[in-house]
C-alpha cells in the first residue's frame, strides 16, 4: 500500500511538473522572449548621422597612408587627420571651413547641373512619346 501512495505522489508531481513546463512554454511563445529586457538595460538607439554634432570616418589617404575624416556639423567644419604608426601619432593634415563651399551648386562638375536638366527633359519627351522600358545605348546623348 505504501508503494502506491508513492508512486500516486510521484504521477501526482510529475503532472504538476509537466503543467509548469505548459504554462512556461505558452508565456515564452506569448511574449517571444524568455527573459524581457529590464527596463534599465533599454536597448540603445543611435541618433541619424545627420543629428550627430561630429561625424568620424576612417579612410585611405594615400597609398600605405591611412587617417580619418572629421565633419562637426555644427560649425560646418571638414579636418583629415593622419595616422602615423611608427611614431603612434595622429597628426592634423588638414583643415577647413565648408560653410562657403556648401553654398555652391556647381563647382568643377561635368555636367553641369543645367546640361543634366536638359538631357532629362529630353529623355522625358522621349520615352513619353514612345514607351519602352530603357533607351537603347547609344555614343553621346547630347
Amino acid at each position: 500500500m505504501k508503494r502506491r501512495s508513492l508512486q500516486k505522489l510521484v504521477l501526482v508531481l510529475l503532472s504538476l511538473n509537466v503543467a509548469m513546463v505548459v504554462l512556461l512554454l505558452a508565456t515564452v511563445m506569448r511574449s517571444g522572449e524568455i527573459m524581457p529586457a529590464a527596463w534599465a538595460q533599454l536597448p540603445q538607439v543611435q541618433p541619424p548621422l545627420a543629428s550627430r554634432d561630429v561625424i568620424v570616418a576612417p579612410g585611405q589617404l594615400a597609398i600605405n597612408q591611412w587617417g580619418c575624416y572629421v565633419l562637426d556639423t555644427r560649425a560646418n567644419t571638414l579636418c583629415i587627420y593622419q595616422y602615423s604608426p611608427g611614431e603612434r601619432l595622429l597628426r592634423l593634415q588638414a583643415s577647413r571651413a565648408i560653410t562657403q563651399d556648401l553654398l555652391l551648386t556647381s563647382f568643377n562638375t561635368m555636367p553641369q547641373p543645367a546640361e543634366v536638366a536638359e538631357l532629362v527633359d529630353k529623355e522625358k519627351r522621349l520615352l513619353g512619346a514612345k514607351p519602352t522600358t530603357a533607351p537603347a545605348p547609344s555614343g553621346d546623348q547630347r
